[in-house]
């Protein structure tokens, strides 16, 4: 029999700790920082002004928007856009001027220098290094950004530089040893910065020195090649231009639902139909990690359900759901297959929910479903069930009512039993993590 603190190292060994769905991004510019998801009144006045449909025949109700105050302008936003295209990785950015006006970040410089006007840059020892690579990325060449590269795991790099191959100038032991942090300081006039950067541009790097002037305007002064032929070019498109026939707008299907259905289980696409219809339904070991997965995802990828305080209880119940995703339900049981055959079926699951938000995109109608979900976990809390009324007499109503919730990942009929000290170790032998959600989540230590 494989004792359970084997069983904890195997499960990395088998299925890999549970992936963030998040990506993991390095130390460029505005993606240090988190852009705000638009209200109804904002994003209806955004669409409005930059007419997707009619510039490039995507549909309004498809598009997701959010929003950063620029880090070196105080009251003026950077605006960037999503939806159902292809590529999946083209994002649409504007700058929104005082008049209402939006300006698409088309990959010229006037844009910019017309922004500027508007809203001279307020540059700083802090501002100077996000605005040096906002202009970088947005002013392109043929090839595309200059984009100012600080370790090889920034945003935009190719993930293992090195099997990219290339070759790279002397005093380099490897090509991701090129990129170098960013300097910059004040040149003696006090208003304007001179810099030091590594660039990423086409399929070489290189050194650039740069002067920024007060207004904006940046200023190449000189330039050492560092790297060179590497195999792979920075590949973030801004525009649907300029990716000719691939660009292809996704129109919405009659029933987006549709699109969905041959890709999953039957049982869980009544569980989604059921979601969109706002009709509630019992959760349990099977729909809860596949909707733990569309929580994460949605979260994630699209910054939905847009009300934050619903996107904190849906953090709440994912969080748990991965962890009984994690280890599954049947951690105890001698059998090692059936053991290791639950983590899977789990797993399996939690990535059937992220399959449905990839197929759905980010819709209007993902903002719905997000909302409906909320009032499903509501609707299956344990508070005032049988359970929580018969723990009162050890334990307080706010402790009970948490236990329950977070033991139903793997006792899904916890509301109708009555409280026994003995269902920690039921917990702890169907799902160790679970078990530590207890303890750390609601304080569940004398049992």
């Amino acid at each position: 029999m494989i004792r359970p603190f084997l069983r904890l190292f195997l499960i990395p060994l088998i299925f890999g700790l549970i992936p963030t769905l998040s990506v993991a991004l390095g130390n460029n510019g505005l993606w240090e920082r988190p852009f705000d998801t638009l209200t109804v009144a904002q994003r209806r006045e955004a669409l409005a002004a930059i007419n997707l449909y009619e510039e490039h025949g995507i549909e309004e109700s498809q598009v997701l928007m959010d929003r950063q105050e620029l880090p070196w302008r105080k009251g003026a936003y950077i605006y960037r856009s999503a939806a159902g295209w292809e590529p999946n990785n083209l994002l649409i950015y504007f700058l929104r001027q005082p008049d209402g006006k939006f300006i698409h970040l088309d990959g010229t410089s006037p844009p910019i220098h017309g922004f500027n006007k508007a809203f001279p840059p307020q540059l700083s020892n802090t501002s100077i290094g996000p605005y040096l690579w906002f202009f970088g990325f947005f002013v392109r060449g043929e090839e595309g950004p200059f984009l100012v590269v600080e370790t090889d795991k920034d945003t935009f790099i190719p993930k293992n530089l090195e099997k990219h191959g290339g070759t790279w100038a002397d005093g380099y032991d490897r090509l991701a040893d090129v990129p170098a942090p960013l300097s910059c300081r004040k040149d003696a006039d006090g208003s304007s910065y001179r810099c030091d950067a590594v660039l990423y541009y086409s399929n070489s790097m290189f050194g650039a020195g740069m002067k920024v002037l007060s207004t904006g305007i940046v200023q190449m002064q000189d330039d050492t090649p560092l790297a060179a032929d590497i195999g792979t070019k920075i590949f973030a498109p801004i525009t649907p231009a300029a990716l000719g026939d691939r660009f292809k707008p996704k129109p919405p299907a009659a029933n987006a639902l549709e699109a969905v259905r041959p890709k999953i289980a039957a049982d869980l696409f009544s569980a989604l139909e059921a979601l969109a219809e706002g009709r509630s339904f019992r959760l349990d070991t099977t729909n809860t990690p596949f909707l733990a997965g569309m929580a994460t995802a949605m979260m994630e990828r699209c910054a939905m359900p847009r009300n934050r305080v619903d996107r904190v209880k849906l953090g709440g119940f994912a969080a748990s759901s991965a962890f009984g995703a994690m280890a599954g339900f049947d951690f105890s049981n001698p059998d090692l297959g059936a053991a290791i055959g639950s983590m899977g079926r789990q797993q399996t699951l939690l990535y059937s929910g992220v399959l449905v938000i990839n197929t759905l995109g980010c819709s209007e109608g993902l903002n719905t479903l997000g909302e409906n979900l909320v009032k499903v976990i509501a609707a299956n809390s344990a508070s005032g069930s049988g359970f929580v009324r018969t723990c009162r007499n050890r334990h307080n109503e706010t402790k009970c009512t948490c236990m329950a919730n977070v033991a139903r990942q793997v006792i899904p009929d916890i509301a109708q039993r009555s409280y026994s000290s003995r269902l920690m170790q039921e917990v702890v032998q169907r799902n160790p993590f679970i078990g530590l959600m207890l303890v750390a989540t609601c304080g569940m230590t004398d049992y």
